[in-house]
């Protein structure tokens, strides 16, 4: 049983990196120099459960997310940009919660949208430049 068990966390670990690859939009070479530059190793299926842990943990500092798959990076280019600029706000010390959930709340205020998905691109083009506005006075 227990290598049953393991062999199912590497199955999920790798498909969770697969994934995180997707959604963050990497093409093969970038993603391979991550994998090179996080663990040394060349290929995700040669790595061990704590390198594919640690490996996932840097996709998520990247924005990936492995639950809930509301991520869609290449769904709407002002929503990769909300979300970029996102990360740039908690990387500058602005924000201290990452998430989707402050995201949205974030959304809300400013838009009266319910969710980042709801926005108008009218709306995400006046919350695209109120966070530009909002990096450029840290």
């Amino acid at each position: 049983m227990g290598a049953a068990n393991a062999f199912d966390s590497r199955n999920r670990d790798l498909a969770a990196i697969h994934v995180a690859k997707k959604m963050l939009g990497l093409d093969d070479t970038a993603y391979r120099e991550i994998v090179l530059l996080v663990t040394g190793a060349s290929s995700a299926a040669a790595l061990s459960e704590a390198d594919r842990h640690r490996l996932i943990e840097h996709f998520r500092r990247l924005g990936f997310e492995k639950k809930g798959g509301r991520r869609n990076n290449s769904a709407n280019p002002q929503q990769s940009k909300i979300r970029y600029l996102w990360r740039d706000l908690h990387r500058a010390g602005a924000i201290r919660d990452n998430s989707d959930a402050a995201l949205d709340s974030y959304v809300r205020r400013m838009t009266g949208a319910d969710s980042l998905r709801f926005l108008l691109p009218d709306q995400a083009w006046r919350l695209i430049e109120a966070m530009k506005k909002w990096l450029a006075r840290i």
